[in-house]
């Protein structure tokens, strides 16, 4: 029984004292103050006592404001000067300097805290001021602080000589001491690269803000300088309350806000004011545009600048909804593109507080906190620490380089503020623009060739189609040409004779198997053919085909009981070009008639009887061969006696006098007129220079 209650009584006090050690980095509820004399009527809220006690300092030797303390590092330590203090009663400020080594690594709840004031007289101790500014020499060995004493008789700067352990102290110019010492709230910072520590901004005693810029180097100002504006930028605006950060030689103001007595406005996150110390003698001022989501408008929060050039935004107070932040932002350098940061374990909301940089850790120490409904809360010796990359809050210190990758340039140099194109992006963007250039183009070229291929075809298959409306060895005219490619030349051989009538290559663009057929003029026996369409299609080749294709019309049609003795011998030897010569009947003398041989007719009047035929006493038909008493063949017609001729006699040469009879491509003519009653033209009546003679 005592074992187990030795026990107990052991874990009782081991959660005691744990507790009691937690206790120290807990937020005190403090109560509200008068505004400090100095201070903006548009500050925040800033609590100055409590009636809740303290935490035990005893534990813990770290400094003692919690707000508006002025911090600066080097690579081996932070060091933290002044603030204000959490008490009871009237405003009150300490004069404290604390160091936080950075060499080696602790718990955030037992910092490694280093109590500088303790070596140092009252005389010597630095200003007992707060809402002041710091910075650290280019090599690192002093701590510059300003002091807005709102006293014009006492030191405005003051220098900590780290090596030494003592400080310094130097007046502000006499043009300037009456309105620097009311100046808080402003930003102090050192160009390493030429050693000239800059002052920026600031809020006055009435309230105000200015947009003073002064240097200070070896000892010396030089106050203000003359900033010239970069082209399209009128002038610098008036700022307090927020941020500075030295890139690339040029100073960027972040957040804040101008203000006159009794107004204020915020500074946009989105177009950054810079002022450019590349040249000390002749600085410029502009404005810097940045890509991406970015922040609200804020006052009083902090940033720092890592490793791998990006500034980290932490927290911050917004006096339009009165309530701290908490959110957590990077602003890429390079790129100068802003990231909203998330974490899994997000800090408190806080205000007035301070952060440093020290490798892959941010280091946020004390501020304070804000409601709309108006509670406060002060973070007294609280430490919070960021690893840049993990992203994560830690809970403990541990000394380490940022390896997070350092951004590409979009516009492929080494200037982030930049808004112009890379070589290599215009080449990239003139050889893109080519090439949809040349497609453009080819795409046009071959649209146009493809619609000249396809007009040539539409050509081609008039071409085949007037073709094979010509007679073979002329052209619609009557003129020689060449044959048609789509005619076979048998046909003209196997075309049928008609009594009484040249062929004289008329039925030349007929098929050859419908004029094998017989499928002529009705002179020929056959049925009358009329009406004819042409097909046309695309041959394997490439040429095209055109396939004639005649409608029946029947009427009037004669039927043949025996083929007719003129059609028993077709000429295959004819000299004619077309073999188109035609050969008298056994028997019959023959002689020219127009082109073609044809049997002698009897003489006009004559009353021949053959065979039981009679000719007719004017017909200059010649009567076909006949034995005995033979069945006749063929009952032909009477002429025609056409009634318009002036003299009455009769055309020798019409055409039988059929019904319905067709008329063949080539014989109708407007300006001659061959047409008998039946609609067909008889190829003796054609135009003289439309007739071929042929010679044997």
């Amino acid at each position: 029984m005592v074992a187990v209650s030795a026990r107990r009584l052991g874990l009782i006090l081991s959660l005691y004292l744990s507790s009691t050690l937690i206790s120290t980095t807990t937020a005190q509820t403090v109560t509200s103050k008068p505004p400090a004399t100095g201070v903006p009527t548009t500050a925040p809220p800033t609590p100055t006592g409590t009636t809740t006690p303290q935490p035990p300092g005893s534990v813990i030797d770290a400094p003692a404001a919690f707000s508006g303390i002025a911090s600066a590092s080097n690579k081996k330590m932070i060091y933290y000067q002044g603030g204000q203090l959490n008490q009871a009663g009237a405003a009150a400020f300490s004069s404290d300097l604390y160091a936080l080594d950075l060499t080696k690594s602790w718990p955030k709840s037992t910092p490694a805290w280093v109590n500088l004031s303790k070596a140092n007289t009252v005389a010597s101790s630095g200003p007992q001021v707060s809402g002041h500014a710091a910075a650290m020499s280019a090599d690192g060995t002093t701590l510059l602080v300003t002091a807005p004493w709102g006293d014009g008789t006492k030191p405005f700067l003051y220098s900590y000589h780290i090596s030494s352990g003592t400080w310094s102290s130097s007046a502000a110019p006499a043009a300037q001491a009456a309105s620097w010492t009311g100046r808080k709230n402003a930003d102090l910072i050192t160009d390493p690269s030429t050693g000239t520590t800059y002052f920026l901004g600031g809020a006055l005693a009435d309230g105000s803000s200015t947009n003073e810029v002064d240097a200070y180097k070896d000892g010396q100002w030089t106050a203000p300088l003359s900033l010239t504006p970069a082209p399209g930028v009128t002038s610098l605006n008036q700022f307090s309350s927020g941020t500075a950060i030295l890139y690339n030689s040029k100073i960027f103001i972040f957040g804040g806000f101008s203000s006159t007595v009794g107004q204020r406005g915020y500074q946009s996150f989105q177009s950054l004011p810079y002022i450019d110390v590349s040249n000390p003698a002749a600085p410029t001022h502009g404005i810097q545009l940045t890509l991406g989501k970015y922040p609200q408008p804020r006052q009083d929060h902090c940033t720092v600048l890592t490793d791998s050039k990006k500034v980290l935004l932490f927290g911050g107070y917004d006096a339009n909804a009165k309530t701290s932040l908490s959110d957590l932002w990077s602003l890429d350098m390079i790129t100068m593109t802003w990231t909203q940061i998330l974490t899994t374990n997000p800090t408190t909301p806080r205000h007035a507080h301070t952060c440093n940089i020290a490798g892959a850790n941010m280091i946020v120490f004390g501020g304070m906190s804000s409601t709309p409904s108006g509670g406060q809360q002060a973070y007294v010796k609280d430490i919070q620490v960021y690893d840049v990359m993990l992203s994560k809050w830690m809970g403990e210190y541990a000394p380490k380089a940022d390896g997070t990758a350092i951004s590409e340039p979009l516009d492929g140099s080494n200037n982030a503020s930049s808004s112009g194109l890379s070589t290599g992006a215009l080449i990239g963007i003139i050889i893109g623009a080519i090439v949809v250039l040349g497609l453009a183009i080819g795409f046009f070229l071959y649209r146009r060739r493809q619609k000249q291929i396809e007009i040539r075809e539409a050509e081609m298959e008039k071409e085949a189609y007037l073709a094979s409306l010509r007679p073979e060895g002329g052209d619609t005219a009557g003129r020689d040409s060449k044959v048609s490619p789509r005619v076979s030349p048998n046909a003209a051989r196997a075309a049928l004779s008609t009594p009484g009538m040249a062929h004289n290559g008329a039925y030349a663009g007929m098929d050859e198997l419908l004029l094998n057929n017989g499928a002529g003029s009705p002179g020929m026996g056959g049925q009358a053919q009329g009406n004819v369409q042409y097909l046309m299609q695309h041959l394997p080749d490439g040429t095209i085909a055109v396939q004639p294709v005649y409608l029946d019309h029947t009427g009037g049609a004669i039927q043949m009981q025996s083929p007719s003795p003129n059609m028993q011998t077709l000429a295959v030897n004819s000299p004619s070009p077309l073999d188109q010569g035609y050969i008298s009947p056994p028997g019959a003398s023959s002689g020219p008639s127009v082109g073609y041989f044809s049997p002698p007719p009897p003489a006009h009047g004559s009353n021949v009887t053959t065979g039981g035929i009679t000719s007719p006493a004017t017909s200059p038909y010649v009567l076909p061969p006949t034995s005995g008493s033979a069945t006749p063949m063929v009952s032909y017609p009477a002429p025609t006696a056409p009634g318009s001729k002036a003299n009455g006699s009769q055309d020798p040469f019409a055409s039988p006098l059929l019904g319905n009879a067709p008329m063949p491509p080539g014989y109708a003519n407007s300006t001659h007129s061959n047409v008998g009653v039946s609609g067909l033209g008889s190829p003796q009546q054609m135009h003289p220079e439309q007739v071929q003679h042929f010679q044997h």
